[in-house]
């Protein structure tokens, strides 16, 4: 038997913050998978050509996408796409964060209202206690 707000309440909290964060993680990061989903397949369907890198088959899958002479998008739509999901995957977090952990919600608070954020000895890290 556990009290309200006891240790398994609060470890069952943070096991969901971390299935909502990898659930997150991996819905933004779902393009790369399918690419890198296509490259092992091409890889293992087609090991007989020789001196075959992955930027060769990287460049054969956005070819039947988006044709041959767009070479431009043949070449740079995969840094995109990867840049943009692991962007979007760090811009989602600290929102996550702050919605599911009472700690942090309420360290931003005050420091957004201009409170003290370190309660025991004002705004200085050097007077934590140990």
């Amino acid at each position: 038997p556990t009290r309200v707000g006891g240790k398994a309440d609060k470890q069952r909290e943070a096991a969901k913050t971390v299935v909502i964060v990898t659930f997150i993680y991996i819905i933004c990061n779902v393009p790369i998978i399918i690419l890198g989903m296509y490259i092992l397949i091409d890889m293992i369907k087609n090991p007989a050509e020789e001196n075959t890198t992955v930027a060769d088959i990287r460049a054969r899958y956005f070819t039947q996408i988006f044709g041959e002479n767009n070479v431009l998008m043949n070449q740079y739509v995969w840094v995109v796409v990867y840049k943009i999901s692991v962007s979007l995957n760090s811009l989602i977090n600290p929102f996550v964060y702050y919605f599911r952990i009472d700690g942090i919600r309420m360290f931003v608070s005050r420091a957004w209202n201009g409170g003290e954020i370190y309660p025991w000895s004002g705004n200085s890290k050097s007077s934590r206690p140990i």
